[in-house]
């Protein structure tokens, strides 16, 4: 299966609007190509969905990545900006400092990767998040960037809350799959 249908079926899925919209925008901007370019991409199309992307360069193998920029959404709603900073880097307390397995997982298979996960954010409140990594291409080769989009909710501390978010992120991933 190509990658530009591997996620069709999340386009159509209304409750999940913000990764949908981000995941059509980075199909469409590939055009005929596999994978798009940086360049490519103009994010003043996603208008409100802008706040929750965030761009992370790629240094090569030994894989590292560098945060470029964040959405408003995920500045405030962590609690601090993530641009400029070293993803495997413990000072920059990263939210997916232990999940550079799935930036290297999404650089080296060339394929987008959706993960979902809980974490605190400075204030100490509790976030759940499901979060989109889209691999970009310059030479149409090698990945060196990823355009990704995380949407949130805040954890309410309630069991019935984390569940109902976490069956929605795996009817997404479902969706993804087929």
């Amino acid at each position: 299966m190509e990658i530009r249908d591997l996620y069709k079926s999340v386009e159509t899925r209304s409750d999940y609007r913000t990764l949908s919209a981000l995941v059509a925008f980075w199909r469409a901007s590939a055009g005929e190509k596999e994978l798009p370019a940086r360049t490519d991409l103009d994010l003043s199309h996603l208008g409100s969905v802008r706040d929750h992307v965030f761009w992370v360069d790629i240094s090569p193998a030994p894989y590292r990545f560098r945060v470029r920029q964040t959405g408003a959404m995920i500045d405030e709603t962590f609690g601090r900006s993530f641009a400029g900073r070293w993803i495997d880097d413990p000072a920059a307390h990263f939210f997916e400092r232990g999940n550079v397995a799935d930036y290297v997982h999404t650089a080296i298979h060339q394929r987008p990767h959706f993960t979902c996960g809980q974490t605190l954010s400075v204030s100490g409140r509790r976030i759940q998040y499901m979060r989109m990594l889209l691999p970009l291409s310059s030479d149409g080769t090698a990945v060196d960037g990823i355009l990704g989009g995380v949407v949130t909710s805040w954890a309410s501390g309630s069991r019935d809350s984390g569940e109902k978010f976490f069956e929605r992120s795996d009817e997404l991933r479902l969706a993804i799959a087929t």
